[in-house]
């Protein structure tokens, strides 16, 4: 086992050149990727916890008495 990891940290921290080019656009593409990956998880979640904490039926969520209000 000793000597498996002796091999694997050899090749991992080995340098070797990577014949690989990353352009400003796929990083930009990455960022956007894992931003909206972050912000639907947390609307989602919002969306499923918010009517489970409310302490009766007529209270309603932050979120819901703002979209009442901008409505009137």
């Amino acid at each position: 086992m000793f000597f498996f990891l002796v091999l694997l940290a050899l090749a991992f921290f080995s340098p070797q050149p990577a014949m690989a080019y990353l352009d400003p656009a796929a990083g930009s593409y990455m960022i956007q990727a894992a931003f909206g990956l972050f912000l639907s998880m947390f609307v989602s979640l919002k969306a499923f916890f918010c009517p489970r904490f409310r302490k009766n039926a007529a209270q309603k969520c932050p979120a819901e008495t703002n979209q009442d209000n901008e409505v009137q």
